[in-house]
């Protein structure tokens, strides 16, 4: 079964990776894809980076709050299943 529902808590985990880490749905699921090297892809689909996330947080991805990752995640699940995930 697959479950393509982003959660605070992979959110979370983006916000604590290496700068060019992103977010990405593969096998079924979301994970926290690091490349070792900039510009390197991960097999699955990148859902939003690191960075891109940061620059879409009210926080500035610094010390986010529960409410703004919530809303965050829930959009990102939307934009998921609006694309057939």
């Amino acid at each position: 079964m697959n479950d393509l529902t982003v959660t605070v808590e992979h959110l979370r985990a983006l916000l604590r990776s290496n700068p060019h880490a992103e977010l990405v749905a593969v096998d079924g699921g979301i994970a926290v894809y690091e490349p070792h090297e900039e510009g390197f892809q991960s097999d699955g689909i990148s859902i939003v980076t690191r960075e891109q996330l940061s620059e879409r947080l009210p926080s500035g991805g610094k010390s986010p709050v529960e409410s703004e990752l919530t809303l965050a995640a829930a959009s990102l699940s939307q934009m998921i299943a609006e694309l057939g995930g």
